[in-house]
């Protein structure tokens, strides 16, 4: 179990580490921001476009969406309103399947 008194036996092997976790972390933020023109066309959130998305996956029986804030809900509520066409999924499924 990990805690604040937990030590690495090999400083190296956590700095890779740390710097793998960056860089995997800067690839999603460049997939989340090529969804941007999307959500300006639906004039919506890309949070809104992402819980369309999964609301139009077979395999995704719920979406259960995190929320801190009353108007998060309210936001995420909005996604059902949000209507993508094919090529907006193909493009969503295209995004998320890259390995950039």
């Amino acid at each position: 179990m990990f805690d604040l008194s937990t030590r690495h036996p090999n400083n190296s092997e956590l700095c890779l580490y740390l710097v793998q976790s960056i860089q995997e972390f800067e690839k999603n933020l460049a997939k989340v921001e090529k969804l941007r023109p999307i959500a300006e066309e639906k004039q919506a959130d890309i949070a809104q476009i992402v819980l369309a998305w999964y609301l139009t996956r077979e395999t995704i029986d719920a979406v259960i969406p995190g929320a801190k804030r009353p108007e998060q809900v309210l936001s995420n509520l909005k996604a059902i309103d949000v209507n993508l066409t094919e090529e907006d999924i193909q493009t969503i499924d295209d995004i998320f399947s890259s390995e950039e």
